[in-house]
């Protein structure tokens, strides 16, 4: 199937914004409900993403061209899929915390931006 990244990608920049959003609500009106649901959304994303990320360097034709021809692109990609990643560790530890589950939602949400801002560079540019 031919262009399936462009397809998956909005499905994790989706998730974890949507992620971002709920963890405000879980810190302001204090219902675990919001927690439960930032955690499902944002495994979603995370399970996602990779799938995402095979499509990119599989249609760029593997890391050699990603890098010739998409190198912003490539590094905030690999930057949000190990924030992510330390992000997965984080929810599953006992150091998880309200102040560092937003800090690092944020810190996520802002890479996927710059990101998806690179990526649309490369389509619309």
């Amino acid at each position: 199937m031919e262009h399936i990244h462009p397809a998956l990608v909005h499905f994790p920049i989706a998730f974890y914004l949507l992620e971002t959003f709920l963890l405000l609500l879980w810190i302001v009106h204090n219902n675990k409900a919001y927690r439960e649901f930032a955690y499902f959304v944002f495994k979603s994303g995370y399970f996602l993403m990779w799938f995402t990320l095979a499509a990119g360097l599989y249609e760029a034709g593997g890391i050699k061209p990603a890098l010739e021809h998409a190198r912003a692109h490539f590094f905030s990609a690999l930057s949000v899929m190990t924030v992510s990643t330390g992000r997965f560790v984080l929810w599953r530890s006992s150091l998880q915390s309200k102040l560092w589950l937003l800090i690092s939602a944020l810190i996520l949400s802002a890479l996927v931006i710059v990101t998806s801002y690179f990526g649309g560079e490369l389509v619309f540019g």
